[in-house]
């Protein structure tokens, strides 16, 4: 008995091995497009853009691995079933829980991995991509302010400079008037870089000079010069005191304990209704995106079975038809339950 499971599993492993590539290498395309958009419009880093990639990795293998299961079933067990081999094994009295076992055996073992990655390392990889994006967001220049166009960035705050640098995180000729807390004061730099150390945001100038007048004596008039210069910044971009860079932890960066936690929290809101459901959405995708490998496994091995014609691009045309229907009802069904 334990040699045939491993023949059934020698024959389910290529295929998934094949199909796990093939469709996370589709959706990791798709992912590395929308990331271009930073190298190309936002000037981020190579590295910086590869580790957003890498980042985006566990949800797409979440959903390429029970894609894939199904891949496996279908061509390795129809290859059984066109060759003849499921028929003569009835004929010797082997009874159909030889090829049920392994291949219930392996879609368990692959919905805990699934469950495993969904709910320890999804949600910390999730995290960390929010917190990427929003500090490259937090340092390209172009979502600060428009050049040539004055922008009171807080109350008594106002910049102004000529324009972007070509690294789109720098600016050229700036002009920055402070009238808050008794200060009147005007600084022109010839370039600044806009700097994230920690969650503080820095605007590094150079070649700074500073005109200050004491409100409370006019004829005092003070210019000061410097090669270098750092100023603690902050914008109502961020909305956060002290130049803190702050963020909120999305439904999906959580985990299940805390989704358990935020549904609780927001049923008792009064305008926590959206972000209630949605927290529960999450909470039933922890689950049943994991149980897809048991769902594929009750499908697949019944048409594997009885496709006997056709080979292994009928294996992968049935697969396609049926990773279309699952992905349509997946979105369908979480855009239903949000609404």
């Amino acid at each position: 008995m334990r040699l045939i499971s491993r023949s059934v599993l020698r024959e389910i492993w290529p295929p998934f091995l094949l199909g796990f590539g093939a469709y996370t290498f589709l959706l990791l395309i798709r992912q590395i497009f929308l990331m271009t958009d930073f190298l190309v419009r936002r000037a981020a880093t190579f590295p910086e853009v590869l580790w957003l990639v890498v980042l985006s990795v566990p949800w797409i293998v979440v959903l390429t691995l029970p894609m894939a299961y199904l891949l496996g079933l279908l061509i390795g067990i129809g290859r059984l079933s066109a060759d003849s081999e499921l028929v003569a094994l009835r004929s010797c009295g082997v009874g159909p829980a030889a090829i049920l076992r392994p291949a219930f055996g392996a879609a368990g073992a692959l919905s805990v991995a699934v469950f495993c990655i969904y709910n320890f390392v999804l949600p910390r990889a999730n995290d960390a991509l929010s917190h990427a994006l929003a500090r490259l967001a937090a340092t390209s220049a172009v979502n600060l302010v428009q050049p040539r166009v004055f922008r009171e960035i807080r109350p008594g705050v106002t910049l102004f400079f000529d324009r972007v640098g070509a690294d789109n995180r720098s600016f050229e000729d700036v002009f920055l008037s402070f009238a808050e807390e008794g200060q009147n004061r005007i600084l022109l730099a010839r370039s600044g870089r806009l700097t994230l150390e920690g969650n503080d945001l820095w605007l590094d100038l150079t070649q700074s000079v500073a005109h200050e007048i004491d409100p409370a004596d006019p004829a005092r008039y003070r210019i000061d010069r410097n090669a270098a210069q750092r100023i603690l910044f902050t914008g109502d971009v961020w909305n956060s005191p002290k130049a803190q860079i702050s963020f909120e932890k999305g439904l999906r960066a959580q985990s299940l304990g805390e989704l358990a936690r935020t549904a609780a929290r927001e049923a008792h809101s009064a305008h926590g209704s959206d972000r209630y459901r949605l927290a529960w959405v999450e909470i039933h995708k922890k689950f049943s995106i994991p149980f897809a490998c048991f769902a594929f496994a009750f499908i697949g091995i019944p048409l594997a079975e009885t496709s006997r014609r056709g080979g292994r691009g009928s294996g992968f045309a049935i697969s396609l038809a049926i990773l279309v229907g699952y992905y349509v009802l997946l979105s369908s069904g979480e855009t239903w339950a949000e609404s």
